[in-house]
């Protein structure tokens, strides 16, 4: 019982003070699209460990500028895992077209120490496609947002 005690109470104190922490630590995950000759969405959206979520909207999206929120840990647990499971870590670091009008989508990973970026203009493996989803997923589960403090 206070082992338990300890552990939210500590889960709480985590929750609170994310906004903190966030300055302290690397999302483990960021995923960008890139700019078009036309009107392609354009955005960030960087993931922590402890929840926190951004999104930076700079061009034909709906939200502009910089907004935070948090995300259940069961969505971070799954986007991991299937990181894990694709072997995020040994994609290629480029897959390109020759076509240059085409945005590109730039999705880097740090965990378990280790670090790989990826950039896909149109020729990733479907693996890595599904990876957008998962992201793009989390961040319209999102129902509350806030303006970040430090916007970009």
């Amino acid at each position: 019982c206070v082992c338990l005690l300890i552990f939210c109470s500590a889960c709480n104190l985590k929750m609170i003070d994310s906004n903190k922490s966030k300055v302290n630590q690397d999302p483990f995950i960021i995923m960008e699209r890139t700019a078009c000759y036309g009107t392609c969405p354009q955005y960030e959206i960087s993931i922590y460990r402890n929840g926190l979520i951004q999104y930076n909207g700079t061009a034909f999206v709906d939200r502009l500028s910089c907004f935070q929120s948090f995300l259940h840990a069961s969505i971070i647990i799954d986007i991991q895992l299937y990181l894990e499971s694709i072997n995020f870590f040994q994609l290629d670091t480029a897959y390109l077209s020759p076509l240059t009008d085409l945005p590109s989508v730039i999705t880097e990973v740090k965990l378990n120490n280790k670090t790989h970026k990826v950039v896909d203009r149109l020729n990733g493996p479907i693996e890595l496609k599904y990876i957008y989803s998962l992201i793009d997923s989390a961040y319209v589960s999102v129902i509350e947002w806030e303006k970040c403090e430090n916007s970009y």
